[in-house]
């Protein structure tokens, strides 16, 4: 994991978690974005908004996830 972002990343952090907003995609280079979350609106959400960034669907990876913070 090159980075960790979150639209939530301060509740996040003060759980003493390293989380960035989500507005700092893009600072580190990466191959693959890797979407881990349980709720698949959730998801649309976050794939609509990373394509909405200039995120190429190909590198857009999406994995089912029973983890709830």
């Amino acid at each position: 994991v090159v980075q960790w972002l979150d639209k939530n990343a301060v509740q996040i952090r003060n759980a003493g978690m390293k989380v960035e907003d989500l507005s700092h995609i893009g600072e580190v280079a990466f191959d693959k974005i890797i979407i881990a979350i349980a709720n698949p609106i959730v998801v649309q959400e976050v794939v609509t908004e990373l394509k909405n960034r200039g995120i190429s669907d190909d590198i857009i990876l999406m994995r089912e996830t029973d983890l709830f913070w």
